[in-house]
């Protein structure tokens, strides 16, 4: 009966290990899909402040607009404050 037991916990870890691998997936999926909208929503722009403003209208995190644009953090951030009236230029 332990045996038994034991074999269903072993079979339903292995279900369980599957079930994480696809989430992981559908999540690496869902984020390369959202890097690909936020450079289409940039492609026209030159301007990073322009770009850094766009993305984080979007809902981008100021750490994943600073990754994208391949810029500092600061920079990203410090567009957002001007854009806000809390930093002058």
């Amino acid at each position: 009966m332990a045996e038994d037991w034991l074999k269903e916990i072993a079979k339903q870890n292995e279900m369980m290990k599957e079930v994480i691998a696809a989430i992981n997936q559908a999540s690496e999926r869902i984020d390369l899909t959202n890097r690909l909208l936020a450079h289409v929503a940039i492609s026209g722009m030159e301007k990073v402040k322009d770009k850094s403003l766009t993305l984080l209208n979007l809902g981008l995190k100021p750490k994943d607009v600073s990754m994208i644009l391949g810029v500092h953090l600061g920079t990203v951030t410090k567009a957002k404050s001007r854009a806000e009236g809390k930093t002058k230029h």
